[in-house]
Protein backbone atom coordinates (compact mmCIF):
# COMPACT_ATOMS: atom_id res chain seq x y z
CA UNK A 1 0.00 0.00 0.00
CA UNK A 2 2.44 2.48 1.17
CA UNK A 3 4.63 1.45 -2.03
CA UNK A 4 1.93 2.29 -4.67
CA UNK A 5 1.38 5.94 -2.46
CA UNK A 6 5.21 6.51 -2.30
CA UNK A 7 5.71 5.66 -5.97
CA UNK A 8 2.10 7.28 -7.11
CA UNK A 9 3.48 10.28 -5.56
CA UNK A 10 6.70 10.36 -7.66
CA UNK A 11 4.29 10.11 -11.01
CA UNK A 12 2.45 12.78 -9.72
CA UNK A 13 5.43 15.00 -9.54
CA UNK A 14 6.37 16.58 -13.45
CA UNK A 15 2.41 17.73 -13.40
CA UNK A 16 1.56 19.01 -10.41
CA UNK A 17 4.95 19.11 -8.50
CA UNK A 18 6.05 17.96 -4.97
CA UNK A 19 3.62 20.83 -2.44
CA UNK A 20 2.63 19.56 0.64
CA UNK A 21 -1.02 20.64 -1.10
CA UNK A 22 -0.06 17.71 -3.51
CA UNK A 23 0.78 15.52 -0.86
CA UNK A 24 -1.79 16.05 1.32
CA UNK A 25 -4.44 15.02 -1.53
CA UNK A 26 -2.22 11.88 -2.28
CA UNK A 27 -2.03 10.94 1.51
CA UNK A 28 -5.86 11.89 2.03
CA UNK A 29 -6.73 10.17 -0.81
CA UNK A 30 -5.09 6.64 0.26
CA UNK A 31 -6.56 7.12 3.65
CA UNK A 32 -9.76 7.69 2.34
CA UNK A 33 -9.63 4.78 0.08
CA UNK A 34 -8.11 2.04 2.56
CA UNK A 35 -10.70 2.87 5.18
CA UNK A 36 -13.63 2.73 2.11
CA UNK A 37 -11.95 -0.65 1.25
CA UNK A 38 -11.74 -2.18 4.88
CA UNK A 39 -15.34 -1.16 5.09
CA UNK A 40 -16.76 -2.66 2.51
CA UNK A 41 -14.05 -5.73 2.17
CA UNK A 42 -15.69 -6.35 5.81
CA UNK A 43 -19.18 -6.96 4.66
CA UNK A 44 -18.11 -8.68 1.60
CA UNK A 45 -15.84 -11.19 3.48
CA UNK A 46 -18.88 -11.77 6.11
CA UNK A 47 -21.25 -12.26 2.89
CA UNK A 48 -18.78 -14.36 0.39
CA UNK A 49 -15.59 -15.68 2.39
CA UNK A 50 -14.20 -16.94 -0.34
CA UNK A 51 -10.58 -17.78 -1.17
CA UNK A 52 -11.61 -16.90 -5.51
CA UNK A 53 -13.29 -13.63 -4.55
CA UNK A 54 -9.73 -12.37 -2.54
CA UNK A 55 -8.00 -13.69 -5.68
CA UNK A 56 -10.19 -11.63 -7.85
CA UNK A 57 -9.65 -8.39 -5.54
CA UNK A 58 -5.46 -8.71 -5.56
CA UNK A 59 -6.12 -9.67 -9.43
CA UNK A 60 -7.92 -6.46 -10.32
CA UNK A 61 -5.77 -4.36 -7.91
CA UNK A 62 -2.48 -5.92 -9.68
CA UNK A 63 -3.67 -4.99 -12.91
CA UNK A 64 -4.92 -0.98 -11.37
CA UNK A 65 -1.82 -0.71 -9.47
CA UNK A 66 0.60 -1.02 -13.07
CA UNK A 67 -1.66 1.08 -14.93
CA UNK A 68 -1.44 4.53 -12.28
CA UNK A 69 1.51 6.18 -14.58
CA UNK A 70 -0.57 5.94 -17.36
CA UNK A 71 -3.40 7.45 -16.19
CA UNK A 72 -1.88 10.24 -14.21
CA UNK A 73 -0.71 11.37 -17.47
CA UNK A 74 -3.82 10.77 -19.07
CA UNK A 75 -5.78 12.85 -16.76
CA UNK A 76 -3.48 15.60 -15.49
CA UNK A 77 -2.75 16.40 -19.76
CA UNK A 78 -6.42 16.65 -19.70
CA UNK A 79 -7.08 18.45 -16.32
CA UNK A 80 -3.84 21.09 -16.38
CA UNK A 81 -4.18 22.94 -20.48
CA UNK A 82 -0.95 23.73 -21.69
CA UNK A 83 0.72 27.39 -21.65
CA UNK A 84 -0.63 27.70 -17.67
CA UNK A 85 1.51 30.00 -15.47
CA UNK A 86 2.12 28.66 -11.88
CA UNK A 87 0.04 32.49 -11.45
CA UNK A 88 -3.13 31.16 -13.10
CA UNK A 89 -2.60 27.53 -12.37
CA UNK A 90 -2.22 26.79 -8.95
CA UNK A 91 -5.90 27.11 -8.03
CA UNK A 92 -6.00 24.47 -10.75
CA UNK A 93 -3.59 22.11 -9.35
CA UNK A 94 -5.15 21.81 -5.69
CA UNK A 95 -8.30 20.66 -7.41
CA UNK A 96 -6.83 18.81 -10.04
CA UNK A 97 -3.97 16.44 -8.05
CA UNK A 98 -7.09 15.09 -5.79
CA UNK A 99 -9.53 14.18 -8.80
CA UNK A 100 -6.59 12.22 -10.78
CA UNK A 101 -5.77 11.12 -7.05
CA UNK A 102 -9.00 9.75 -6.28
CA UNK A 103 -9.21 8.43 -10.13
CA UNK A 104 -5.71 6.76 -10.49
CA UNK A 105 -4.81 6.08 -6.66
CA UNK A 106 -7.80 5.70 -5.55
CA UNK A 107 -9.57 2.24 -7.30
CA UNK A 108 -6.72 -0.22 -6.69
CA UNK A 109 -6.17 1.23 -2.57
CA UNK A 110 -9.87 0.11 -2.22
CA UNK A 111 -9.33 -3.15 -3.65
CA UNK A 112 -6.24 -3.94 -1.36
CA UNK A 113 -8.46 -2.63 1.81
CA UNK A 114 -10.78 -4.94 1.13
CA UNK A 115 -8.45 -7.30 0.90
CA UNK A 116 -7.35 -7.46 4.36
CA UNK A 117 -10.42 -8.77 6.24
CA UNK A 118 -10.34 -11.82 3.95
CA UNK A 119 -6.86 -12.25 5.45
CA UNK A 120 -8.16 -11.90 8.88
CA UNK A 121 -11.12 -13.81 8.32
CA UNK A 122 -8.78 -16.89 6.65
CA UNK A 123 -6.10 -16.42 9.68
CA UNK A 124 -8.57 -17.02 12.47
CA UNK A 125 -8.60 -20.82 13.61
CA UNK A 126 -10.60 -21.66 15.88
CA UNK A 127 -12.26 -18.23 16.84
CA UNK A 128 -8.71 -16.86 17.55
CA UNK A 129 -10.12 -13.60 15.55
CA UNK A 130 -7.62 -11.42 17.85
CA UNK A 131 -4.88 -13.49 17.15
CA UNK A 132 -5.06 -13.32 13.28
CA UNK A 133 -6.04 -9.85 13.49
CA UNK A 134 -2.89 -8.65 15.32
CA UNK A 135 -1.11 -11.64 12.79
CA UNK A 136 -2.42 -9.76 9.77
CA UNK A 137 -1.67 -6.33 11.13
CA UNK A 138 2.04 -6.85 11.85
CA UNK A 139 2.40 -8.74 8.62
CA UNK A 140 1.15 -5.74 7.13
CA UNK A 141 3.31 -3.19 8.42
CA UNK A 142 6.35 -5.30 8.09
CA UNK A 143 5.61 -5.02 4.56
CA UNK A 144 4.78 -1.18 4.75
CA UNK A 145 8.58 -0.96 6.13
CA UNK A 146 9.79 -2.65 2.69
CA UNK A 147 7.25 -0.51 0.79
CA UNK A 148 8.24 2.74 1.73
CA UNK A 149 12.18 1.76 1.58
CA UNK A 150 12.06 -0.46 -1.39
CA UNK A 151 10.99 2.34 -4.20
CA UNK A 152 12.81 5.36 -3.16
CA UNK A 153 16.68 3.57 -1.94
CA UNK A 154 16.47 0.92 -4.89
CA UNK A 155 13.57 0.37 -7.48
CA UNK A 156 13.09 4.11 -8.01
CA UNK A 157 16.06 4.86 -8.78
CA UNK A 158 16.96 1.92 -10.68
CA UNK A 159 14.40 1.29 -12.94
CA UNK A 160 12.14 4.47 -12.84
CA UNK A 161 8.44 4.74 -11.08
CA UNK A 162 6.58 3.71 -13.91
CA UNK A 163 8.29 0.04 -13.69
CA UNK A 164 8.04 -0.09 -9.76
CA UNK A 165 4.55 0.29 -10.30
CA UNK A 166 4.41 -2.29 -12.47
CA UNK A 167 6.77 -4.44 -10.54
CA UNK A 168 4.42 -3.83 -7.44
CA UNK A 169 1.18 -4.81 -9.70
CA UNK A 170 3.14 -8.35 -10.48
CA UNK A 171 3.66 -8.75 -6.87
CA UNK A 172 0.20 -8.63 -5.89
CA UNK A 173 -0.72 -10.97 -9.32
CA UNK A 174 1.35 -13.43 -7.21
CA UNK A 175 -0.61 -12.86 -4.23
CA UNK A 176 -3.74 -13.08 -5.93
CA UNK A 177 -2.23 -16.58 -7.20
CA UNK A 178 -1.62 -17.91 -4.37
CA UNK A 179 -5.05 -17.13 -3.37
CA UNK A 180 -6.62 -18.92 -5.80
CA UNK A 181 -4.11 -21.87 -4.93
CA UNK A 182 -4.83 -22.00 -1.56
CA UNK A 183 -8.24 -21.58 -1.60
CA UNK A 184 -9.11 -24.39 -4.13
CA UNK A 185 -5.72 -26.48 -4.23
CA UNK A 186 -5.69 -26.09 -7.65
CA UNK A 187 -2.67 -25.35 -9.42
CA UNK A 188 -4.03 -24.87 -12.68
CA UNK A 189 -6.67 -22.20 -10.77
CA UNK A 190 -3.24 -20.39 -9.84
CA UNK A 191 -1.25 -20.63 -13.09
CA UNK A 192 -4.38 -19.56 -15.15
CA UNK A 193 -4.78 -16.35 -13.00
CA UNK A 194 -1.02 -15.72 -12.83
CA UNK A 195 -0.37 -16.28 -16.61
CA UNK A 196 -4.06 -14.16 -17.38
CA UNK A 197 -2.71 -11.01 -15.08
CA UNK A 198 0.93 -11.58 -16.80
CA UNK A 199 -0.47 -10.93 -20.36
CA UNK A 200 -2.35 -7.63 -18.71
CA UNK A 201 0.26 -6.27 -16.66
CA UNK A 202 3.65 -7.40 -19.02
CA UNK A 203 2.66 -5.05 -22.09
CA UNK A 204 3.30 -2.17 -19.96
CA UNK A 205 6.28 -2.90 -18.94
CA UNK A 206 7.21 -2.93 -22.61
CA UNK A 207 5.56 0.40 -23.18
CA UNK A 208 6.90 4.22 -23.82
CA UNK A 209 8.66 5.73 -21.12
CA UNK A 210 5.71 7.86 -19.30
CA UNK A 211 7.27 11.17 -19.06
CA UNK A 212 5.97 14.82 -17.87
CA UNK A 213 4.98 17.31 -20.73
CA UNK A 214 7.71 19.38 -22.32
CA UNK A 215 6.96 23.06 -22.86
CA UNK A 216 5.45 24.28 -25.86
CA UNK A 217 7.37 23.94 -28.65
CA UNK A 218 10.30 22.21 -26.04
CA UNK A 219 11.90 18.74 -26.43
CA UNK A 220 12.50 16.63 -23.63
CA UNK A 221 16.50 15.77 -23.72
CA UNK A 222 16.91 13.32 -20.36
CA UNK A 223 14.93 12.50 -17.35
CA UNK A 224 16.19 10.94 -13.85
CA UNK A 225 14.12 9.79 -11.00
CA UNK A 226 17.08 10.27 -8.70
CA UNK A 227 17.05 8.62 -5.11
CA UNK A 228 15.73 12.13 -3.88
CA UNK A 229 13.44 13.42 -6.43
CA UNK A 230 12.42 13.98 -10.00
CA UNK A 231 14.66 15.61 -12.92
CA UNK A 232 13.99 16.66 -16.37
CA UNK A 233 15.95 18.71 -18.85
CA UNK A 234 14.21 20.40 -21.42
CA UNK A 235 15.44 22.30 -24.84
CA UNK A 236 13.33 24.79 -26.58
CA UNK A 237 15.44 26.82 -28.80
CA UNK A 238 18.34 28.00 -28.07
CA UNK A 239 17.44 27.67 -24.40
CA UNK A 240 18.31 24.72 -21.80
CA UNK A 241 16.38 24.21 -18.93
CA UNK A 242 16.54 22.03 -15.87
CA UNK A 243 13.23 21.13 -13.60
CA UNK A 244 13.02 19.40 -10.68
CA UNK A 245 9.97 18.06 -9.66
CA UNK A 246 8.18 20.68 -11.50
CA UNK A 247 4.73 20.74 -12.96
CA UNK A 248 4.78 24.09 -14.71
CA UNK A 249 7.29 26.76 -15.66
CA UNK A 250 9.94 26.76 -13.12
CA UNK A 251 13.19 26.05 -13.83
CA UNK A 252 16.39 25.64 -11.45
CA UNK A 253 19.57 26.05 -13.88
CA UNK A 254 19.29 27.55 -17.19
CA UNK A 255 21.90 27.59 -20.12
CA UNK A 256 21.19 29.92 -23.25
CA UNK A 257 23.53 28.83 -26.19
CA UNK A 258 26.13 30.65 -26.92
CA UNK A 259 26.02 33.20 -24.12
CA UNK A 260 27.33 33.39 -20.52
CA UNK A 261 23.94 35.12 -19.65
CA UNK A 262 20.23 33.83 -19.28
CA UNK A 263 18.93 37.09 -20.74
CA UNK A 264 18.26 38.45 -17.08
CA UNK A 265 16.31 35.38 -15.54
CA UNK A 266 17.64 35.22 -11.43
CA UNK A 267 20.93 33.96 -12.26
CA UNK A 268 22.65 36.90 -13.88
CA UNK A 269 21.88 38.78 -10.81
CA UNK A 270 24.46 37.34 -8.31
CA UNK A 271 27.64 38.40 -10.56
CA UNK A 272 26.35 42.11 -8.91
CA UNK A 273 27.53 41.68 -5.72
CA UNK A 274 31.19 39.59 -5.64
CA UNK A 275 33.37 42.82 -6.07
CA UNK A 276 31.24 44.37 -2.85
CA UNK A 277 32.85 41.94 -0.78
CA UNK A 278 36.26 40.80 0.87
CA UNK A 279 38.97 39.33 -0.47
CA UNK A 280 41.58 41.99 -1.98
CA UNK A 281 44.53 40.40 -3.28
CA UNK A 282 43.48 36.99 -3.24
CA UNK A 283 41.08 35.03 -4.51
CA UNK A 284 37.39 35.70 -3.35
CA UNK A 285 35.52 32.39 -1.32
CA UNK A 286 32.58 31.84 -3.03
CA UNK A 287 29.68 29.27 -1.18
CA UNK A 288 26.57 28.34 -3.38
CA UNK A 289 23.88 26.46 -1.24
CA UNK A 290 21.66 24.42 -4.05
CA UNK A 291 24.38 24.12 -6.84
CA UNK A 292 21.26 21.96 -9.18
CA UNK A 293 23.81 22.10 -12.44
CA UNK A 294 26.08 25.20 -11.68
CA UNK A 295 24.68 28.15 -13.94
CA UNK A 296 25.50 30.20 -11.39
CA UNK A 297 28.72 28.74 -10.56
CA UNK A 298 29.55 28.74 -14.60
CA UNK A 299 28.65 32.64 -14.69
CA UNK A 300 31.10 33.59 -12.08
CA UNK A 301 33.71 31.66 -12.53
CA UNK A 302 33.83 32.95 -16.20
CA UNK A 303 32.75 36.76 -15.13
CA UNK A 304 36.00 36.55 -12.79
CA UNK A 305 38.08 34.93 -14.33
CA UNK A 306 40.90 37.77 -13.84
CA UNK A 307 43.27 37.39 -10.95
CA UNK A 308 42.73 37.38 -7.98
CA UNK A 309 39.24 35.68 -9.42
CA UNK A 310 37.01 33.13 -6.94
CA UNK A 311 36.96 30.34 -5.87
CA UNK A 312 33.63 28.07 -5.73
CA UNK A 313 32.28 26.01 -3.44
CA UNK A 314 28.83 24.61 -4.42
CA UNK A 315 26.64 22.42 -2.51
CA UNK A 316 23.85 19.97 -3.95
CA UNK A 317 21.92 17.00 -2.40
CA UNK A 318 21.83 15.24 -5.02
CA UNK A 319 24.82 14.47 -7.33
CA UNK A 320 22.60 13.21 -10.28
CA UNK A 321 21.57 16.34 -10.73
CA UNK A 322 25.07 18.31 -9.89
CA UNK A 323 26.44 15.92 -13.03
CA UNK A 324 24.08 17.10 -15.37
CA UNK A 325 26.29 20.19 -15.28
CA UNK A 326 28.90 19.54 -17.73
CA UNK A 327 26.93 17.82 -20.37
CA UNK A 328 23.84 20.04 -20.76
CA UNK A 329 25.00 23.43 -19.19
CA UNK A 330 28.49 24.47 -20.35
CA UNK A 331 29.77 23.80 -16.44
CA UNK A 332 33.57 23.90 -17.30
CA UNK A 333 35.74 20.97 -15.04
CA UNK A 334 37.84 23.98 -13.55
CA UNK A 335 39.76 23.61 -10.69
CA UNK A 336 38.61 26.66 -9.26
CA UNK A 337 35.36 24.69 -8.42
CA UNK A 338 34.51 22.58 -6.12
CA UNK A 339 31.18 20.87 -5.72
CA UNK A 340 30.22 18.58 -2.87
CA UNK A 341 27.33 16.37 -3.42
CA UNK A 342 24.85 14.25 -1.06
CA UNK A 343 24.93 16.59 1.72
CA UNK A 344 22.16 19.34 2.24
CA UNK A 345 23.27 22.64 2.63
CA UNK A 346 21.64 22.91 6.24
CA UNK A 347 23.99 19.85 7.16
CA UNK A 348 27.38 21.26 5.53
CA UNK A 349 26.73 24.48 7.41
CA UNK A 350 26.57 23.10 10.16
CA UNK A 351 29.76 20.18 9.86
CA UNK A 352 31.67 23.34 7.94
CA UNK A 353 34.85 25.19 9.54
CA UNK A 354 35.09 27.48 6.79
CA UNK A 355 34.76 30.93 6.08
CA UNK A 356 33.72 32.78 2.66
CA UNK A 357 33.48 35.74 1.20
CA UNK A 358 30.16 35.74 -0.46
CA UNK A 359 27.48 33.06 -0.02
CA UNK A 360 24.51 32.74 -2.62
CA UNK A 361 21.49 30.68 -1.74
CA UNK A 362 18.97 29.43 -4.03
CA UNK A 363 17.29 26.17 -2.45
CA UNK A 364 13.63 25.37 -3.73
CA UNK A 365 12.09 22.46 -3.02
CA UNK A 366 9.84 22.69 -6.21
CA UNK A 367 8.10 25.87 -8.06
CA UNK A 368 7.44 28.34 -5.12
CA UNK A 369 8.69 26.59 -1.79
CA UNK A 370 12.40 27.27 0.33
CA UNK A 371 12.50 24.31 2.80
CA UNK A 372 11.50 25.95 6.05
CA UNK A 373 15.08 25.20 7.80
CA UNK A 374 16.69 27.29 4.89
CA UNK A 375 15.30 30.67 6.17
CA UNK A 376 14.85 30.61 9.39
CA UNK A 377 16.19 32.88 12.37
CA UNK A 378 18.79 29.47 12.79
CA UNK A 379 19.86 29.20 9.26
CA UNK A 380 20.65 33.08 8.82
CA UNK A 381 22.74 32.96 12.30
CA UNK A 382 24.62 29.51 10.70
CA UNK A 383 25.45 31.71 7.39
CA UNK A 384 26.51 34.72 9.20
CA UNK A 385 28.81 32.51 11.36
CA UNK A 386 30.54 31.25 7.91
CA UNK A 387 30.81 34.88 6.31
CA UNK A 388 34.08 36.55 6.85
CA UNK A 389 34.96 40.35 7.41
CA UNK A 390 32.33 42.15 4.25
CA UNK A 391 31.21 39.05 3.57
CA UNK A 392 27.24 39.03 2.26
CA UNK A 393 24.70 36.27 1.15
CA UNK A 394 22.19 36.50 -1.51
CA UNK A 395 19.02 34.43 -1.50
CA UNK A 396 16.83 33.26 -4.47
CA UNK A 397 13.33 34.28 -3.39
CA UNK A 398 9.81 33.89 -5.00
CA UNK A 399 6.97 36.15 -4.93
CA UNK A 400 5.11 38.53 -7.20
CA UNK A 401 5.22 41.55 -4.61
CA UNK A 402 7.90 42.97 -2.04
CA UNK A 403 4.35 42.68 0.65
CA UNK A 404 3.59 39.23 -0.29
CA UNK A 405 3.69 37.51 3.37
CA UNK A 406 6.69 35.22 2.80
CA UNK A 407 8.66 37.54 0.90
CA UNK A 408 8.05 39.77 4.33
CA UNK A 409 8.88 36.89 6.61
CA UNK A 410 11.99 36.09 5.34
CA UNK A 411 13.13 39.11 4.91
CA UNK A 412 12.64 40.64 8.26
CA UNK A 413 13.98 37.18 9.55
CA UNK A 414 17.32 38.00 7.62
CA UNK A 415 17.23 41.33 9.23
CA UNK A 416 16.60 39.98 12.91
CA UNK A 417 20.18 38.04 12.37
CA UNK A 418 21.95 40.92 9.85
CA UNK A 419 20.00 44.32 11.42
CA UNK A 420 19.12 45.07 8.09
CA UNK A 421 18.68 42.95 4.67
CA UNK A 422 17.28 44.28 1.40
CA UNK A 423 15.51 42.86 -1.53
CA UNK A 424 16.72 43.59 -5.28
CA UNK A 425 13.54 42.75 -7.54
CA UNK A 426 14.31 40.65 -10.37
CA UNK A 427 13.26 42.39 -13.76
CA UNK A 428 10.09 40.37 -15.36
CA UNK A 429 10.44 37.19 -13.19
CA UNK A 430 8.68 36.10 -10.00
CA UNK A 431 12.00 36.26 -8.14
CA UNK A 432 13.32 38.53 -5.63
CA UNK A 433 17.65 38.69 -4.35
CA UNK A 434 17.61 38.89 -0.87
CA UNK A 435 20.74 40.98 0.15
CA UNK A 436 21.82 41.03 3.98
CA UNK A 437 26.05 41.56 4.63
CA UNK A 438 28.10 42.05 8.00
CA UNK A 439 28.13 45.52 7.29
CA UNK A 440 24.50 45.68 6.02
CA UNK A 441 22.79 45.32 2.41
CA UNK A 442 25.16 46.58 -0.18
CA UNK A 443 24.45 49.93 -1.64
CA UNK A 444 22.66 50.01 -5.25
CA UNK A 445 25.14 52.82 -6.46
CA UNK A 446 27.81 50.69 -5.47
CA UNK A 447 26.64 47.72 -7.65
CA UNK A 448 26.62 50.06 -10.60
CA UNK A 449 29.65 51.16 -10.18
CA UNK A 450 32.17 48.18 -9.75
CA UNK A 451 29.85 45.47 -11.50
CA UNK A 452 31.21 43.59 -14.85
CA UNK A 453 30.18 45.51 -17.93
CA UNK A 454 27.53 42.59 -18.84
CA UNK A 455 26.27 43.55 -15.81
CA UNK A 456 25.04 46.95 -16.44
CA UNK A 457 22.13 46.90 -16.80
CA UNK A 458 21.04 44.73 -13.97
CA UNK A 459 22.74 47.14 -11.65
CA UNK A 460 21.46 50.14 -13.04
CA UNK A 461 17.66 48.21 -12.92
CA UNK A 462 18.62 48.37 -8.80
CA UNK A 463 18.29 52.13 -8.84
CA UNK A 464 14.38 52.50 -10.16
CA UNK A 465 12.00 53.68 -7.89
CA UNK A 466 10.71 50.44 -6.06
CA UNK A 467 13.17 47.96 -7.15
CA UNK A 468 15.31 48.01 -4.03
CA UNK A 469 14.46 48.39 -0.55
CA UNK A 470 15.99 47.83 2.61
CA UNK A 471 13.95 46.24 5.56
CA UNK A 472 15.21 46.56 9.04
CA UNK A 473 13.75 44.51 11.83
CA UNK A 474 10.06 44.60 12.67
CA UNK A 475 8.91 44.01 15.73
CA UNK A 476 5.58 43.35 14.37
CA UNK A 477 6.32 41.22 11.64
CA UNK A 478 7.02 37.27 10.99
CA UNK A 479 9.99 36.02 12.67
CA UNK A 480 10.68 32.28 11.19
CA UNK A 481 12.03 29.59 13.16
CA UNK A 482 13.39 26.37 13.10
CA UNK A 483 10.67 25.66 15.55
CA UNK A 484 7.52 27.46 13.31
CA UNK A 485 8.47 27.92 10.34
CA UNK A 486 5.13 28.45 8.16
CA UNK A 487 6.74 28.82 4.89
CA UNK A 488 4.57 26.73 2.44
CA UNK A 489 1.50 27.62 3.90
CA UNK A 490 2.27 31.72 3.70
CA UNK A 491 3.51 30.84 -0.04
CA UNK A 492 0.73 28.70 -0.78
CA UNK A 493 -2.21 31.37 0.25
CA UNK A 494 -0.67 34.23 -1.38
CA UNK A 495 -0.12 32.22 -4.70
CA UNK A 496 -3.59 30.78 -4.06
CA UNK A 497 -4.93 34.02 -3.72
CA UNK A 498 -3.56 35.62 -6.67
CA UNK A 499 -4.40 32.28 -9.07
CA UNK A 500 -8.27 32.56 -7.98
CA UNK A 501 -8.40 36.39 -9.29
CA UNK A 502 -6.57 35.70 -12.86
CA UNK A 503 -8.94 33.14 -13.25
CA UNK A 504 -12.01 35.23 -12.03
CA UNK A 505 -10.45 37.92 -14.83
CA UNK A 506 -9.98 35.40 -17.32
CA UNK A 507 -6.37 35.33 -17.43
CA UNK A 508 -5.64 31.95 -17.06
CA UNK A 509 -6.67 31.24 -21.05
CA UNK A 510 -4.79 34.25 -22.21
Amino acid sequence: MLALEITGARVFIPWFGSSILVWSNIIGVTLGALAAGNFLGGRLAEKRPSAAVLALLLLAAAVLTALVPYEVAFLAGRYLPRGLELGSAFALIGRASLLVAMVALGPPLVLLGAATPFLVRGAARAGKVAGAAGLISGAATAGSLLGTWAPVHWLVPAIGSRLTCVAAGLVLLLGAALAAWCGRRSKAAAAVLLLGGAVLIAPLSLSGRAVGRAAEGGEVLVELETRYQYARVEREGKVTALRLNEGLGSFHSLAVEGQLLTGGAYFDYYGLFPPLCGGAGRPLEVLILGFAAGTIGRQLLALYAAPPGVQVTGVEVDGEVAALGETYFSLPRDERLRVICDQDARVFLDRSEQTFDFVVIDTFADQIHIPFQMCSLEFFRAVRGHLREDGLLAANISGFAMTDAPVRAIANTAAAVFGRAALLRVEGGRNFVLCAGVDGPPDPRALAERCPPELAPLAAGARVPGAYRVFALDPGERVLTDDRSPIELLADQDLLCRSRRQLARGEAGE
